[in-house]
């Protein structure tokens, strides 16, 4: 079984709303960021390592809880954090056209992978609150 983990990195923006750090992926479109397990490393290590990997920006591990999982052909973990990154946005690969923090809303009706996205952004939020 395949096994992906990623982040929903939350801030709230000057206008007060919730925005969430976003990739415009040259293969799936507007999505999380998000990459495959190697072996040997945990969920929340390969969650980190693929958000710098795509966006650049390093978060702290202990800032992060688990916000969804789920199972099928792949597992599909999702860890949350509110803390805010180190770094500065920069693509770091040629997988990412765009990385941008957006408002979660906005992210929700564009996003790729619709069904999933929202589950894993909806129950980070609700932990968020």
């Amino acid at each position: 079984m395949i096994r992906a983990a990623g982040i929903i990195a939350l801030q709230v923006n000057s206008q007060g709303q919730l925005d969430i750090l976003t990739i415009n992926s040259r293969k799936y479109g507007w999505c999380l960021p998000f990459g495959k397990v190697e072996e040997n490393e945990s969920t929340a290590d390969a969650a980190l390592r693929e958000t710098w990997e795509e966006t650049g920006l390093v978060f702290d591990k202990q800032s992060l809880w688990l916000a969804h999982v789920e199972y099928g052909n792949e597992a599909l973990y999702c860890y949350a954090t509110v803390e805010p990154p180190v770094g500065t946005i920069e693509r770091t690969s040629d997988e990412a056209l765009e990385i941008k923090w957006m408002p979660v809303y906005e992210f929700l009706l564009i996003c790729s992978f619709r069904e999933f996205n929202f589950k894993a952004v909806i129950s980070a939020v609700s932990w968020h609150q």
